[in-house]
């Protein structure tokens, strides 16, 4: 066999079965929200309901984004106080994701409805300053997104805001932090007319 005919062949070996051996990140998730009340509020005020609508426990591949759900603020109760007040609830999304090698981990991204009301005293009117969710405030230090590596491959959990930010969409992706086997194949096969060349030169 011809040294050209060689690389030809042993570089279509080597793509063909890292072809093969390639696959979409395969991993399942479970997704919940809760509040968590401020401790030692006394009075405590009600910013509003918090509704979470979060996807079942469910499987996924590859590295397009998983939509879990949304989380969505109610109406102000307010006014509820005898004078100017911030109403504010902390919340959490959490989600605990399993990779197919059977590794385990958890994503807490948190969140928070705020209902700001004001007190004029000089003609007694209330004004619903503002009223919504806080997701990614950098005041109330929640971050918008939030990662964990299992294994060759990073998990994020991330939240948009809907709705002039009465809603948050949660995403879950997973991204491979080293390149797949189909990656390979392709730079192997990239090198067959550069070996051609050089045999062709001698």
């Amino acid at each position: 066999m011809s040294a050209r005919r060689f690389a030809f062949v042993l570089a279509l070996s080597f793509g063909l079965s890292a072809v093969s051996s390639a696959g979409p990140i395969a991993f399942t998730y479970t997704a919940t929200g809760y509040v968590t009340p401020p401790p030692g509020a006394v009075p405590f005020y009600s910013p509003g309901d918090v509704t979470f609508a979060l996807a079942p426990p469910g499987a996924a591949s590859g590295s397009n984004p998983v939509e879990l759900g949304t989380v969505t603020f109610g109406p102000t109760p307010g006014p509820l106080a005898p004078d100017t007040y911030t109403a504010y609830m902390p919340f959490v999304v959490s989600v605990v994701v399993s990779d197919s090698a059977g590794r385990v981990a958890a994503l807490d991204l948190a969140g928070g409805a705020t209902d700001d009301w004001v007190y004029r005293s000089w003609d007694g009117r209330w004004l619903n300053d503002s009223h919504r969710l806080e997701l990614g405030d950098s005041y109330h230090e929640n971050a918008s997104d939030t990662s964990t590596i299992l294994g060759d491959t990073r998990y994020t959990l991330a939240v948009r805001p809907e709705n002039d930010a009465q809603a948050g969409v949660y995403t879950l992706t997973a991204t491979a932090l080293t390149p797949e086997p189909g990656t390979f194949a392709l730079a192997a096969l990239g090198l067959v007319p550069l070996a051609l060349r050089r045999f062709r030169r001698k």
